[in-house]
């Protein structure tokens, strides 16, 4: 941590508060998940990404929870299909991480890789609130991919942060 200087006139000295009126959020509690598992659907219906869920308890209701979701070997096959993932928060729609990813008119194979997406979120609740991503298949039903191994060993994670109001 690097402490902050500040200038008087002629002198130095170390600034050991911030002033009241800015305002600081604190992270609470950080919590992780990661998969390796491979995912796919031919359906233009949502199902799971396969252990891509995360459950974190807010410690108040005015807390807000930053989410980070990275979306590795994401893919697509034949018939200019593309790939569909949404969030969802305790078995709702919260936001769509991507929803035309690999759409490029072709009707080949294209892997692009990972997909992320970042969400602030306010669930207003000292329960436990579970996020969870959602995978399918755009436009004729072709195969659509999550922690797809074309090359190496992806791994898809959610990591959720409890800031602190």
């Amino acid at each position: 941590i690097m402490a902050l200087t500040k200038i008087n006139n002629n002198t130095l000295s170390a600034v050991t508060t911030l002033p009241s009126a800015i305002a600081t959020g604190k992270v609470l509690q950080i919590v992780s998940v990661s998969t390796a598992t491979q995912s796919v659907s031919s359906s233009s219906t949502y199902a799971d990404v396969t252990s891509l869920v995360a459950a974190i308890t807010p410690s108040a209701t005015s807390s807000k929870i930053y989410i980070n979701v990275a979306v590795s070997g994401v893919g697509k096959e034949v018939n200019n299909a593309f790939v569909m993932l949404k969030m969802l928060r305790n078995g709702s729609f919260l936001f769509h991480i991507d929803n035309l990813a690999g759409l490029n008119g072709a009707s080949g194979t294209n892997y692009i890789g990972t997909v992320t997406s970042n969400f602030l979120d306010s669930p207003s609740s000292t329960s436990s609130v579970s996020y969870k991503v959602q995978l399918a298949s755009g436009n004729n039903n072709s195969y659509a991919y999550v922690n797809r191994p074309n090359a190496g060993s992806p791994t898809s994670t959610i990591t959720l942060m409890e800031i602190g109001a």
